[in-house]
């Protein structure tokens, strides 16, 4: 929508709103941290020009976490050992305050008022009956229903990708092991989807590489690529206090 011609249009359809039907409008703008990493910041940049726009507000809807990883990815902000230039902005909170008048967090629903979510959701997958699973659901996506749903899903995928293992007579004995532990304790799958889902970057290098999470000495500094670094103990007590 920031093309010149489009811009145009919108500045047209804006003016025409507020001088000829409305006094005033309130523009929602929904999901921006669905979009993809380049486009966030095309559109945060574009903001500056449309928010200038009198009797008009806009309200925008996001997880403020991940448009904050974009813009820090985007700005190359936190990376002075790589070069990059900082002199604008610090922090994409810096960057975010300066084309936001105003910031509200929505807290996070008490588990109690969340509860009726979880049960269904639970029970719409089969896994009713866990409730280690349904605290992991909460304590990772209580914001965010979608990832919920999400959680749940890569869960049931996995069991029933175990039980076709299981029940497929060509499978190896050692894949059938692997896959019965899935069903006996299926909180464990639970752990993994939500260690893939929570730290991505993380979770592909262990994938790659099974022995980052295994080896080296604990408090050992380990590269994780594009300047991320983890530590092993880090890596280990998010599993284990899980």
């Amino acid at each position: 929508i920031y093309t010149p011609f489009k811009k145009n249009i919108l500045d047209k359809a804006i003016i025409s709103l507020v001088e000829y039907k409305y006094p005033k409008i309130a523009i929602l703008i929904d999901d921006l941290d669905r979009c993809e990493e380049r486009e966030v910041k095309n559109i945060l940049d574009g903001f500056l020009t449309f928010f200038e726009k009198k009797n008009c507000a806009y309200v925008v809807t996001a997880d403020h976490t991940v448009i904050e990883q974009h813009i820090a990815n985007q700005l190359k902000l936190g990376r002075e050992k790589e070069g990059y230039n900082q002199d604008l902005y610090s922090t994409p909170k810096e960057y975010l305050h300066k084309i936001f008048n105003l910031n509200f967090l929505v807290p996070a629903p008490p588990k109690d008022n969340l509860q009726e979510f979880l049960d269904e959701t639970a029970k719409f997958f089969g896994l009713t009956s866990n409730e280690e699973i349904a605290n992991l659901a909460y304590r990772f996506f209580k914001r965010n229903p979608r990832g919920i749903k999400r959680f749940y899903t890569k869960i049931r995928f996995g069991i029933e990708t175990a039980q076709n293992l299981i029940d497929n007579p060509k499978t190896e004995e050692e894949r059938k092991c692997v896959a019965k532990k899935v069903l006996d304790k299926p909180e464990l799958k639970a752990k993994i989807v939500a260690l893939e889902m929570a730290t991505p970057k993380l979770f592909s290098l262990i994938t790659e590489d099974p022995q980052i999470a295994q080896d080296g000495e604990a408090g050992e500094t380990i590269n994780m690529g594009k300047g991320y670094f983890e530590s092993r103990t880090i890596i280990e007590n998010k599993i284990a206090s899980w």
